[in-house]
């Protein structure tokens, strides 16, 4: 079980990494200030992360370890949305 600390963990992760394209290193930080705001519901943030990620998840100059690590990204998004439906 992934938790938001997790995610936005994971999410820094791929954002410090020097090769990743400027364009998916601004949706991944967007993605992130919506996974933080407490103000809306968790599914709602989820979904809308999920979705700023997976804009950019078939960008051609991204390295194949990063597209891993976006993969498993949403992958624990997608299973903390599960997780918050319980």
């Amino acid at each position: 079980m992934s938790s938001i600390d997790e995610v936005i963990e994971m999410i820094d992760n791929v954002i410090a990494d020097v090769m990743v394209p400027k364009n998916v290193k601004a949706a991944l930080e967007e993605a992130k200030k919506v996974i933080k705001d407490e103000s809306k519901d968790m599914s709602l943030r989820v979904s809308s992360a999920v979705y700023l990620i997976e804009k950019v998840s078939d960008e051609p100059n991204l390295m194949p370890h990063t597209r891993m690590d976006i993969w498993n990204i949403l992958s624990a998004l997608e299973s903390l949305g599960e997780n918050k439906k319980e």
